[in-house]
């Protein structure tokens, strides 16, 4: 599945790996498809991601944007699920 292409090749940390597993799949596609580009000035898709844990417990994802290719980002609030699973 796309969501999980780049997840063993080392651009998800293991935080993020695990930050990203607490978000069901069908969301994780929803999010995937729903990043604002700058340049194209409306939401895309974004391919070629790696995923990052913030300080704050929250799930950074960066890429580019499957229409023109700027670099785009998107900061997940994973911190409120992880610790309601707890």
């Amino acid at each position: 599945m796309l969501y999980f292409k780049y997840m063993n090749d080392g651009t998800f940390s293991n935080e993020a790996t695990i930050l990203w597993s607490a978000i069901r799949h069908g969301i994780q596609r929803e999010i995937l498809t729903a990043v604002f580009c700058a340049k194209c000035m409306t939401s895309v898709r974004i391919i070629n991601f790696r995923g990052s844990p913030l300080k704050n417990g929250d799930l950074h994802l960066k890429g580019s944007c499957a229409v023109c290719g700027e670099d785009v980002a998107r900061v997940l609030e994973t911190s409120e699920i992880v610790y309601q699973n707890n």
